[in-house]
């Protein structure tokens, strides 16, 4: 897993689809699975030691997430 600090409020999250398997989540769960997806992102922000920096009390986070071959990219702005 690669983490990347874009700016205050961005960040970028880079795994392989193997990483995604041992956190036995799949891209099909990330796109069908709202619950499941949101808690797999949380845990990134915590796995990531973001999660302080992404506090959500009233700020509300964008998630996007890109798959490009063997790699997912995930950018985390808070809002």
């Amino acid at each position: 897993m690669k983490v990347e600090r874009i700016n205050n409020n961005k960040a970028k999250i880079s795994l392989t689809l193997e990483e995604l398997k041992k956190k036995k989540i799949t891209l099909n769960d990330i796109k069908e699975n709202k619950l499941k997806a949101e808690d797999f992102f949380l845990e990134l922000l915590e796995d990531t030691n973001l999660i302080e920096e992404f506090e959500m009390d009233s700020n509300e986070l964008f998630v996007e997430a890109v798959r490009e071959d063997d790699l997912l990219t995930i950018t985390i702005t808070k809002m």
